[in-house]
C-alpha cells in the first residue's frame, strides 16, 4: 500500500503546495499597495477581489489531479501499448526468435471480452514464435475467465502459448482452483505448474520452464521440480510470476537465460516530471518494471494488462511486450 499512500498524498496535497506561493505574492502585493496608498477601503475591495480570483484558481488546480484520474480510469487504464526490446543469445542457431510476453490480465478488471480480443489481434499481427503469460489470469474468481477466454483462444504463435499461475489465481478454494486450471487449459494455453517443456527451434532446443506462485508467503512453487531434466546448455526461459524469485532462487546461476515476470504492475502509478521520474513501485521491487540484466542473464518484468486494487493506471499503461532474442 506504500505507493497508494504516496499517490493519495501527492494528489491531495500537491495542488495546495502549488497555491501557497500565489497567496504569498498576493499578500506581498497588497501590503505594498497599502503602504503606498494608505487607503483602507480600497485595500479591502482589492483584497476581496483577488481572494475570489485566487479561490477559483485554487479550485481549478485541486480538480486537475482528479480529472487526470478520471481520464485514466476511462481511457489510459485499458489503452494497450506495444513495447519492443532486443536481447542477445550466444546460441548461433537463434535467428531473430520473437516472443510475446503478457502478464497480470486480471480478467475481472477488464470491462468486457472485447478487450482481450483486441489484445489478441495486436499480438497476432506481430507473428510471434512464442507467447508467454506470466500469471494472474483472474482476480479471485474462476468465472472471470469468461471475460478473456475468447480472446486467449484467438492467440496464435509458431511454437505455442505457455502460462503459469500467479498469486491472485490462488485466492480461491481448491475446487475453484481446479475449475480455473480447466478453463485456462481449455483456451489452448499450456499451463506449466512446476514443470518444463523442451521445444525444438531451428537447429537447437529451447527450454520453457514454469513455476507456480512463490509470493506473499505462497509456497506453491517448486524450482527444483520445475528444472528437473533440462539441459541448461540450451537456451532456457523461466516463467516466474514474482520478479523477486529471480534473485531469491538464484535463476542467474542456474542456467536460466531469460526470466519473465509480472506481479508488480509497475506500481500502476508513475509521475513523469520534467526533471525526474517518481516511481513508487521501485520502493517495493528492485526489478519493478522493464528489462534488467546481470551476468549476461535477463529478466523482463511486464507491468500487466489489467489492474488490481484501485482500477487506475497513471503513467504506466497496460503493456504487450515483444522480446526479440538475437
Amino acid at each position: 500500500m506504500t505507493w497508494l499512500s504516496f499517490a493519495y498524498i501527492s494528489l491531495w496535497y500537491l495542488p495546495k503546495l502549488i497555491i501557497i506561493p500565489f497567496f504569498f505574492i498576493k499578500d506581498l502585493f497588497l501590503t505594498i499597495i497599502r503602504l503606498i496608498r494608505k487607503r483602507k477601503n480600497d485595500f479591502l475591495r482589492l483584497n476581496k477581489k483577488l481572494n475570489k480570483r485566487l479561490q477559483i484558481f485554487g479550485w481549478i488546480l485541486v480538480l486537475i489531479p482528479f480529472l487526470i484520474v478520471a481520464k485514466t480510469e476511462f481511457f489510459t487504464s485499458q489503452k494497450f501499448i506495444v513495447k519492443e526490446v532486443n536481447i542477445t543469445s550466444s546460441d548461433s542457431n537463434f535467428k531473430d526468435l520473437k516472443i510475446v510476453h503478457i502478464s497480470d490480465i486480471h480478467a475481472g478488471s477488464l470491462r468486457n471480452s472485447s478487450k482481450m480480443i483486441e489484445v489478441a489481434e495486436i499480438i497476432n499481427k506481430n507473428l510471434p514464435d512464442f507467447i508467454f503469460i506470466s500469471g494472474d489470469f483472474v482476480n479471485n474468481d474462476p468465472n472471470e475467465m469468461q471475460n478473456i477466454s475468447e480472446g486467449i483462444k484467438k492467440l496464435k504463435s509458431k511454437y505455442g502459448i505457455y502460462g503459469i499461475l500467479g498469486n491472485h489465481d490462488h485466492y480461491m478454494t481448491d475446487e475453484e482452483l481446479e475449475k480455473l486450471k480447466h478453463f485456462i487449459k481449455n483456451t489452448g494455453v499450456d499451463l506449466l505448474i512446476n514443470e518444463n517443456r523442451k521445444i525444438k527451434v531451428n537447429n537447437t532446443t529451447v527450454n520453457i520452464v514454469g513455476i507456480d506462485d512463490l509470493s506473499f508467503g505462497n509456497n506453491y512453487g517448486d524450482v527444483d521440480k520445475a528444472l528437473n531434466g533440462i539441459d541448461t546448455s540450451f537456451y532456457s526461459i523461466m516463467l516466474a510470476h514474482n520478479p523477486r524469485n529471480w534473485k531469491e532462487y538464484n535463476f542467474i546461476n542456474r542456467g536460466i537465460n531469460l526470466t519473465l515476470s509480472g506481479h508488480s504492475h509497475g506500481g500502476q502509478v508513475m509521475f513523469d516530471l520534467k526533471f525526474i521520474k517518481i516511481i513508487p513501485g521501485e520502493m517495493a521491487y528492485d526489478e519493478n518494471m522493464g528489462l534488467y540484466k546481470e551476468k549476461g542473464k535477463y529478466i523482463y518484468v511486464n507491468p500487466g494488462l489489467g489492474t488490481t486494487g484501485p482500477p487506475i493506471r497513471i503513467g504506466i499503461p497496460p503493456e504487450i511486450t515483444i522480446i526479440n532474442i538475437k
